[in-house]
């Protein structure tokens, strides 16, 4: 055998590891995941899908103002661009990009939007700005990001007639937050929605610390169990929603 049929065969193998690879993964990730509904409104939240399973919510402040929580992988924010015009609203008419958490699937729109004060969780901060990476195969965010106001959990952020209740979640990463805006609760990566109206855990392989992100969902539901007023919606980043909140409040891991 010539060494170009040699080399050809190796490239050829290289490549269908990497597919399977990738088709591992990804079916981890997200298989069993319901899909994303772009462009569902849940209340304030708007559902914006960036790329295939990845979304953000663009939330009502009123007045013609916004509040976008996370920011997909577009730098550029395309699809965010093309919601706020559907509302006749431009960047411009952005109050706050709230981060759930800083892994580059969730932070693009905000190298674009500079001008929008940017909230993160105040252990996620280095993260977000490309000063530490995570403990899983995302490596370091590129450098251009800052954080200009932090919160913690408990804290409670009001921009216009938007109220967002801070959720501290860590797991996937150690400032992961979540975000209950009047009956909907905004998870991120906290949890996702499966087919079955069930809640997964975030893929161990994304996550600094997959066994504390499980001990947190649980955490979650405690919290709720003790409250009169439940959320009547669950939505993640990489699924769609579910209304079915006993996923939650029954959550006993996975």
């Amino acid at each position: 055998m010539s060494t170009l049929k040699k080399a050809l065969i190796g490239v050829l193998v290289v490549i269908g590891i990497g597919a399977a690879l990738f088709g591992y993964v990804f079916l981890t990730a997200f298989g069993g995941n319901k899909p994303v509904e772009d462009g569902a409104t849940y209340e304030r939240a708007t559902v914006i899908e960036d790329i295939s399973y990845v979304s953000m919510y663009l939330v009502d402040a009123g007045n013609g103002k916004f509040v976008l929580v996370d920011g997909g992988v577009d730098q550029k924010y395309e699809a965010t661009k093309t919601v706020l015009a559907e509302h006749d609203a431009t960047a411009q008419d952005l109050l706050a990009v709230l981060l759930t958490h800083g892994h580059g699937d969730h932070i693009g729109a905000a190298y674009g939007l500079t001008d929008v004060p940017l909230y993160a969780h105040e252990d996620e901060v280095a993260l977000v700005q490309g000063e530490a990476a995570p403990d899983n195969p995302f490596g370091k965010n590129e450098p251009g990001l800052k954080v200009d106001h932090t919160f913690k959990h408990g804290d409670i952020l009001e921009f216009g007639e938007a109220r967002f209740e801070v959720f501290h979640a860590p797991g996937h990463t150690q400032g992961n937050s979540a975000f209950l805006v009047g009956g909907v609760l905004l998870l991120g990566d906290t949890a996702q929605v499966t087919t079955d109206d069930q809640l997964h855990s975030p893929p161990w392989f994304f996550s600094d610390d997959p066994e504390q992100a499980i001990a947190t969902i649980r955490g979650l539901a405690k919290q709720f169990e003790s409250r009169p007023e439940k959320p009547n919606t669950i939505v993640g980043s990489h699924s769609g929603s579910t209304s079915n909140v006993d996923a939650l409040l029954k959550y006993d891991g996975d």
